[in-house]
């Protein structure tokens, strides 16, 4: 099983790199343009779904934003996603949806430590929950497109 999860981690991966190789080619060729290490987490969608919605989601945030998440959750702040201040009507479904997303990376944050855990330290003893015992989860290094000068 560990093997098969590390080689859908892989393709999960190279799909994500696929997406973003020219803009490797231009920081070599050019030699403007900034690496920006992120962090990517496969969910599968079906609480809060009608059936024909539930689906595979892959979430990618940059890995600075993701320890600042995990940074509220230890420091207890249960509510704070009830304080980001989104771009759409309070109240409405699409503030749900949002909210509930980033419940979704406040997930991975916690799964991600656990992945780091483990990763440089191979005694590191993973999350016993269910969650984590088939998490598809990495990092990846990206091009910051704002700093290439397009």
């Amino acid at each position: 099983q560990k093997q098969t999860i590390n080689r859908m981690r892989d393709q999960l991966k190279n799909c994500i790199s696929s997406r973003f190789g020219q803009d490797f080619l231009y920081e070599a060729m050019t030699g403007r343009g900034k690496s920006v290490d992120f962090v990517f987490g496969l969910t599968y969608e079906k609480e809060e779904t009608d059936k024909l919605n539930a689906k595979f989601r892959c979430l990618i945030i940059r890995q600075d934003e993701l320890e600042a998440i995990g940074e509220e959750r230890r420091n207890g702040n249960e509510d704070w996603h009830k304080h980001v201040d989104l771009e759409v009507p309070k109240k409405s479904q699409a503030e749900t949806y949002f909210r509930h997303r980033l419940r979704n990376l406040e997930s991975l944050s916690v799964l991600y430590e656990d992945f780091r855990n483990l990763k440089s330290n191979p005694d590191h003893v993973p999350l016993q929950c269910e969650d984590s015992k088939y998490a598809m989860i990495g990092d990846i290094k990206l091009l910051d497109r704002g700093m290439m000068g397009l």
